[in-house]
């Protein structure tokens, strides 16, 4: 797991310890030996970090410090990619915002899959399908094998990342997000007329 994703998960947790929300042993009790290791070093977000161990770290924020509030993750979600644009060094984002953009079925599709590439650069242990569902409203499922290490609140972050690329150049946007099975997440995009769309939410 890229350092890039582990950086504020791990700030949020000794945050919480410095201030007295979290107490070391609640976490000594619950964590790993490679999370706890992980918890004490400082993190690059450069590097790539062992995805058993981190994703402890973002459970563990999901569980201590967002107490799973779906809302907050999707936020989280949607500054990311606000902040990954930001720094012009993803050029995937960059061309998923520029020419149709999602604004038919064909660019739409070309256009989740460089998303897919970008997810890929920060969980390289997962396997990414696509499937269009529906033209008219464009109706995409990006499908997430491999998950098992793919946290909670990893996915919710996902879903807000995912809409927010794709509100960059269409009308409406809708993403939800659901777990069939441990293995798996599934994203739903949905791009369609002013109003006609789904919310972002969590799902199942």
């Amino acid at each position: 797991m890229k350092g890039l994703v582990v950086c504020q998960p791990h700030k949020a947790l000794q945050g919480a310890l410095e201030r007295g929300m979290l107490t070391r042993e609640v976490l000594e009790s619950r964590l790993s030996p490679g999370a706890l290791t992980l918890l004490e070093a400082k993190i690059d977000p450069a590097r790539w970090y062992p995805a058993q161990a981190s994703g402890e770290l973002l459970e563990a924020t999901w569980d201590y410090c967002l107490h799973r509030n779906v809302e907050l993750a999707l936020t989280v979600g949607r500054q990311m990619a606000d902040d990954m644009l930001a720094t012009g060094r993803y050029q995937q984002l960059e061309y998923a915002r520029s020419n149709q953009g999602f604004k038919n079925a064909t660019a739409a599709m070309s256009h989740t899959r460089l998303v897919g590439t970008v997810v890929l650069t920060l969980f390289d242990f997962l396997e990414p399908s696509y499937d269009l569902v529906s033209e008219d409203p464009i109706e995409i499922r990006l499908i997430y094998d491999r998950a098992g290490l793919f946290p909670e609140l990893a996915r919710f972050v996902g879903q807000g990342f995912t809409e927010r690329v794709a509100a960059g150049t269409a009308e409406t946007v809708g993403c939800t997000s659901e777990r069939p099975h441990d293995d798996r997440v599934v994203m739903t995009l949905t791009i369609c007329s002013s109003g006609e769309a789904t919310a972002s939410s969590g799902a199942s």
